[in-house]
């Protein structure tokens, strides 16, 4: 499904060093869903608005964790568009499909205007 150099760069772009160094630069925002003191899901936005590392545990998923971090990283854009890319395993209406301009898919399957 995946080239082994797509594989490697996923590998990398997740490294806790490089995301510290981007996070601390301010190239990305970062942004948690907190059940208490657990760490339910994560979502980060690149400066220019891509939306990216959007995560949510699987107990939580379902519910409304994935859509309040989806808004809250909307909200952060500083542009009138944002970008967001749904991986193979994403919702199966929207896989592979890069959206931009003003449309996003949020994890649920909703594309918004």
């Amino acid at each position: 499904l995946y080239t082994r150099e797509g594989v490697a760069r996923f590998r990398e772009s997740v490294r806790y060093d490089y995301v510290l160094r981007l996070y601390e630069s301010r190239e990305i925002a970062m942004f948690g869903a907190f059940e208490g003191k657990e760490l339910a899901g994560t979502v980060s936005v690149w400066k220019n608005g891509h939306i990216f590392m959007f995560y949510v545990k699987k107990e939580w998923q379902g519910g409304d964790c994935a859509r309040q971090l989806f808004e809250a990283a909307r909200r952060h854009c500083l542009y009138a568009s944002y970008s967001v890319y749904v991986s193979g395993y994403g919702d199966a209406r929207c896989r592979g499909r890069d959206v931009r301009g003003r449309n996003a898919v949020c994890p649920d399957g909703d594309v918004h205007k």
